[in-house]
């Protein structure tokens, strides 16, 4: 049975990248793989934990353009089971004073309790004007 719903979990989260760990099973995922300057990166990041958690510093970063343009961190519970977490950012502009290049970006997330992290994930997505 923890083998079908193991199986069933990692259906899901196809097409994000996966982590695991001795207690988790992570993945991130974005509602697309190309942005344009100033729209909406929704994301989703999925997490399985063998345990619950109080206080988990959820970090999610990346767009690194001399330095991050994303760099926020959110504090959750976790509890046994799945857990999603959404977060949304707009997409920084190309060019201009403070734009970024057009390109691609690694967004990811970082789950640390206690000091420790514990997972990391990254996704790559496309930045345009």
């Amino acid at each position: 049975m923890r083998i079908m719903l193991l199986l069933i979990l990692v259906i899901f989260l196809a097409g994000c990248n996966i982590v695991r760990t001795s207690e988790h099973i992570t993945g991130l995922k974005t509602d697309k793989e190309l942005y344009h300057s100033g729209e909406i990166i929704h994301m989703t990041y999925s997490i399985y934990s063998k345990v619950n958690l109080e206080n988990v510093k959820v970090r999610f970063y990346g767009i690194n353009a001399t330095k991050y343009r994303l760099d926020q961190i959110k504090l959750v519970n976790i509890t046994i089971g799945n857990n999603t977490i959404n977060f949304d950012y707009v997409a920084p502009k190309c060019y201009g004073c403070a734009g970024i290049k057009p390109g691609m970006y690694n967004i990811s997330a970082e789950v640390s309790y206690s000091n420790r992290t514990l997972t990391t994930v990254s996704k790559e997505i496309e930045i345009k004007q």
